[in-house]
């Protein structure tokens, strides 16, 4: 049966109440303060802070996990807006109602390793487990899992997504193939890359196409329609990794120290360096775009292990906040809300 505990805070007006108080003053404190706002205690040694200014909605707020041993490695929000997360040491998935955080918690099979999730209209969260080779739906109001073996991968993807088409989209790493599992009856289909080289990330992006970055060649970037089943060569990248849709309908794809800005209509591809404050090189990860509320700047946001937090605005400027604590995945809830995760710390963080 599923477990529920009530954090306690848990009336909308009041969190509200309380997050716009907040946020005015982090806007005051964003323009008397030089160093950014962050949970680090320590900067790395240098003669100055070298980190750029963070947004302008900086200010962290925790919410402790349900379990006090969990190790949270992934996070998603579902079709209501909620959130979730995976407890790789419990093997538990844990929602977090957007509204009231209350967070509930749904068993799953013993020693799976979650790689991915997605929520679908109909209420229902899918997860890959890549112990069982499988993508499963979980009904949160019943607590019922059914599984479904992934056939047509040599290796179970970490990138699952909702597709324009109702679908729910995989990409191989190892072998390129699109899958597509139909929420409706769990049945598996594959569309094979014309070149059948791997597909590193996948993205749903707004022109209603899946987007991807092809290894081979320089990394292709190769666009996708589900409904014509037609491949379109729209970029090419060097080194090439990970992509996403940007906030303003672009899409983007990180590399090691750059992003590169594709025009939804393949009219421009557009380079950006990373703005590095250091001579460390950045390498972008859990790449996300979307809307935070109260934050109208940024196309992007992503992590990275040595400087934290990243932003990227419509310009390309990148910006950094540091975190402290493993950082390994990005989510938004349906109430515009960031969320990050702390592998080995006991508390989920939000903005």
């Amino acid at each position: 049966m599923p477990i529920t505990r009530t954090p306690p805070h848990s009336s909308r007006s009041a969190s509200t109440s309380r997050r716009i108080a907040r946020l005015g003053a982090a806007a005051a404190l964003a323009a008397a303060l030089t160093a950014p706002l962050s949970l680090a205690t320590t900067a790395p040694a240098a003669s100055a802070d070298p980190f750029t200014a963070p947004p302008v909605v900086s200010l962290w707020h925790d919410l402790p996990e349900l379990h006090a041993s969990a190790r949270v490695s992934g996070l998603a929000h579902d079709a209501a807006g909620d959130l979730w997360y995976s407890d790789s040491a419990l093997d538990v998935l844990v929602r977090v109602d957007a509204d009231t955080h209350v967070q509930t918690s749904y068993d799953i099979a013993a020693k799976s390793n979650v790689l991915g999730m997605v929520g679908t209209p109909d209420g229902a969260l899918w997860f890959t487990d890549s112990t069982s080779h499988t993508i499963s739906r979980l009904d949160p109001a019943t607590g019922a899992i059914v599984p479904h073996t992934l056939s047509g991968l040599s290796s179970l993807p970490w990138t699952v997504m909702l597709g324009a088409d109702g679908g729910i989209w995989l990409g191989d790493p190892f072998v390129g193939n699109l899958v597509r599992i139909d929420p409706g009856t769990g049945v598996l289909s594959a569309v094979a890359d014309p070149t059948g080289m791997p597909i590193i990330d996948l993205v749903a992006a707004p022109d209603g196409r899946l987007w991807y970055v092809r290894q081979g060649g320089g990394n292709n970037v190769v666009a996708f329609d589900p409904s014509t089943k037609a491949f379109t060569e729209v970029a090419t990248v060097d080194d090439g990794y990970g992509i996403a849709a940007g906030k303003g309908g672009s899409v983007w794809v990180s590399g090691p120290s750059r992003f590169t800005e594709i025009a939804i209509d393949g009219s421009s591809v557009i380079p950006h360096p990373v703005d590095l404050p250091s001579p460390v090189p950045s390498f972008p990860h859990a790449v996300l775009g979307g809307d935070l509320v109260g934050d109208d700047d940024n196309e992007l946001y992503f992590l990275d292990s040595y400087y934290g937090l990243g932003t990227v605005d419509s310009h390309g400027t990148t910006h950094f906040s540091r975190l402290d604590g493993t950082r390994t995945a990005l989510a938004f809830d349906g109430l515009g809300h960031l969320w990050v995760n702390d592998t080995w710390g006991t508390s989920l963080n939000w903005m």
